[in-house]
């Protein structure tokens, strides 16, 4: 029962913060996919696609697979 009630904790906070994490980004930047081979240059990509702003970059990908890396620029939006 004990490690049900942790798993349920853990569970809440996460879905609170990304919840929050959602909101923050879709009111002050805007979001873009870039096509990556791999999750290591998708920082990079974002910097140099949006110089001007000071975006950032985050990959996503299935079991560190790199067909199915999926890299987001977050920026600020003009």
């Amino acid at each position: 029962m004990e490690k049900l009630s942790m798993l349920t904790f853990f569970l809440v906070v996460t879905l609170m913060t990304t919840g929050n994490e959602m909101m923050r980004v879709n009111a002050f930047q805007c979001i873009e996919e870039r096509q990556v081979f791999n999750c290591d240059g998708c920082n990079l990509v974002c910097q140099v696609a949006h110089f001007r702003t000071a975006a950032t970059g985050r990959c996503y990908s299935v079991e560190d697979d790199p067909a199915t890396a999926r890299c987001f620029c977050f920026y600020e939006c003009a």
